[in-house]
């Protein structure tokens, strides 16, 4: 029983975790950091925390004349369940709230984790209903339990742990949290790249080269190319589509050399003429 402001008070649900026989690894794993994380939540009191600010906060807008606890038990239930499920996407790396909505009616263990009963009927939030409850956590709630969170993972460890028999803080940290550190993920992103890349590169650095050439022409600068830039271009796009459409047959690197002919702006002698 945990004992909210003013003398109500609410009963958390029986949430026995979803049992699976021989779980494969990937699984397994998921299983073990879902529970990590709410043995955390729980330690911290982060629940309370933020249920608390969100249910004074319904007090403080609730009009004049209308009871501000009508259907507390139903609301607070409705505010645990919409925290969890804002931080399960942080989790599982994804950001559609469809792929929620089927996940949290189809997943025990992610109605484990958000509080939704499942007993003899599953009753899932709905795509709108968690989209909604978004805006029941203000920046202020959010920030306010996010430093709360800091502060208990900081903490000196005091108490005893009776089953490690060494002493823990809050959150069971024996080390505790250094703040003065930051972690930042810096892995490099592997995207499908275009294959080979050099003529591809080659082929944009041109066009750049160019647009600067048509630039300088526009104003009145003169400059050694012998043709004109737009022609120059097209058949550069030509040369590099036949590099693109050639890389899939057999005879792929005897094509790609044919692509490059001797051509006027190629044998023209670009070479500064010396002053007379």
């Amino acid at each position: 029983m945990t004992v909210l402001p003013d003398p109500l008070s609410y009963t958390v649900p029986f949430r026995p975790v979803p049992f699976v026989i021989n779980p494969a690894k990937n699984d397994r794993n998921h299983r073990i950091e879902l529970e990590f994380i709410d043995e955390l939540i729980t330690r911290s009191g982060l629940d309370d925390l933020v249920i608390r600010a969100v249910v004074d906060e319904r007090r403080k807008n609730t009009p004049e004349g209308k009871d501000p606890d009508r259907g507390l038990q139903h609301f607070i239930s409705h505010v645990r369940t919409g925290f969890r499920a804002g931080l399960l996407p942080a989790h599982l790396g994804t950001t559609a709230v469809r792929d929620l909505e089927i996940r949290l009616a189809d997943s025990p263990l992610s109605q484990w984790f958000c509080f939704i009963d499942n007993f003899g009927g599953v009753k899932a939030p709905s795509k709108s209903t968690i989209d909604r409850s978004k805006n029941l956590f203000t920046d202020g709630v959010l920030d306010q339990a996010f430093q709360h969170l800091l502060r208990q993972a900081a903490e000196e460890p005091e108490h005893l742990d009776p089953d490690l028999e060494i002493l823990v803080n809050t959150l069971g940290f024996e080390i505790p949290s250094n703040l003065l550190e930051v972690w930042d993920d810096t892995t490099c992103l592997a995207p499908n790249i275009h294959f080979p890349v050099d003529w591809v590169q080659l082929a944009d650095a041109s066009r750049t080269l160019l647009k600067a050439i048509r630039v300088i022409r526009k104003h009145g600068l003169k400059n050694r190319l012998p043709k004109d830039p737009e022609k120059f271009l097209s058949e550069l796009n030509q040369i590099s589509i036949n590099l693109g459409n050639a890389r899939r047959r057999i005879d792929s690197k005897k094509r790609r050399k044919s692509f490059a002919p001797k051509q006027a702006w190629q044998s023209t002698d670009l070479r500064p003429k010396p002053m007379a």
